[in-house]
């Protein structure tokens, strides 16, 4: 399932260092993401159907639209950069879900490598967050680290 081809081994063991890497020297923001970014990840191949590879993945979308809303969360509660491109490339995601409930013919090639660029930009974007902000530690707006003055 996830290391049936080399570019399903390559995007899983990119997934999982970037993820492991935020949530070993990001923030909070760097974590929660990293998290569930490898949750979705692992989750997304389970949830497809590969039988018909023309049929709109309505699980997939629900996942897809729930990282999204996390995403932007981060973006608008939290005090990074990196989550505003994350968002953007997560809605390019998401308008792959859509081209395809648009048109079928959508599937295949284009929608593989518009998910697979997406899926990376994503993966960069979160890099560059833990590289640039993971040593700045802010409090989580759920209050679970102490203010410091």
């Amino acid at each position: 399932m996830y290391f049936h081809t080399l570019a399903q081994s390559i995007s899983t063991i990119a997934a999982f260092l970037v993820c492991a890497y935020a949530l070993w020297r990001g923030g909070w923001p760097e974590k929660l993401a990293g998290a569930l970014l490898f949750v979705n990840w692992m989750a997304t191949p389970i949830l497809q159907h590969y039988a018909d590879r023309t049929q709109f993945e309505v699980a997939v979308f629900i996942l897809d639209g729930a990282l999204t809303l996390v995403l932007l969360a981060i973006a608008l509660f939290g005090d990074r950069f990196w989550p505003l491109w994350a968002s953007a490339f997560q809605i390019l995601e998401l308008l792959m879900h859509v081209a395809m409930l648009a048109d079928p013919r959508v599937g295949g090639r284009a929608y593989f490598i518009g998910m697979e660029v997406a899926s990376y930009l994503i993966l960069v974007a979160l890099a560059i967050g833990v590289l640039h902000e993971g040593g700045r530690r802010t409090p989580s707006p759920l209050g679970s680290e102490p203010l410091r003055s």
